[in-house]
């Protein structure tokens, strides 16, 4: 019986990943950008995700966001790289951002439900699978902390309320000088003294 079973097993296996090799090069999965995702293939993509950040965030020291000017600051750059795929409070993404698959989504969510420390690296690592790039080598790492400030404040934004901070971006404070606090706490992960490399 025992040996029935296994040849069963075997036999099953061997048909799965036949059928899987057929599958892949038979080129009948649809990769055009214009059709979502199956239900199935969203939810792995993003339970992969969710657990991935959870994990690789682990041991980020959080900065105290106490300084005025960070959230400011945190919204001038979320303007210049965030705001284009997306979007703000009342602020729809821009129109080739909805060529994207899976779509950005809207940070709102993000900044209720993410603790800071995935927010970040998620903003400085980027994420494989979907248009999220990585930052690191384009913002510095207290400029990363500030779009994590910002984005937390997002939830409690109204469309009115980001029409008025945008209106005040000119007086956006400067960041202090040497503050790179944040990635540094990871043990083997110092952090690069890149600057800003805006082009």
């Amino acid at each position: 019986r025992w040996r029935t079973v296994a040849a069963t097993l075997g036999v099953s296996a061997v048909v799965a990943v036949l059928a899987g090799i057929l599958f892949i090069y038979s080129g009948i999965y649809d990769v055009a950008a214009l059709d979502q995702h199956g239900r199935g293939v969203n939810w792995l993509l993003h339970t992969v995700a969710v657990n991935s950040i959870g994990r690789q965030a682990r041991g980020i020291d959080v900065p105290k966001f106490d300084d005025p000017g960070r959230v400011a600051r945190g919204l001038a750059l979320y303007r210049e790289y965030c705001v284009q795929c997306h979007g703000a409070p009342g602020v729809a993404p821009a129109a080739f951002a909805m060529g994207l698959m899976p779509g950005a989504p809207p940070l709102i969510q993000v900044g209720r439900e993410w603790p800071a420390s995935e927010i970040y690296w998620a903003v400085r690592n980027g994420i494989k699978m979907t248009a999220m790039p990585s930052w690191q080598y384009r913002m510095t790492d207290s400029e990363l902390w500030d779009v994590v400030a910002f984005v937390e404040t997002l939830p409690k934004l109204t469309p009115a309320d980001y029409r008025a901070q945008t209106a005040a971006e000119s007086q956006v404070v400067p960041a202090p000088p040497g503050d790179d606090s944040g990635y540094a706490a990871i043990a083997g992960n110092p952090v690069r003294e890149i600057g800003r490399a805006h082009v």
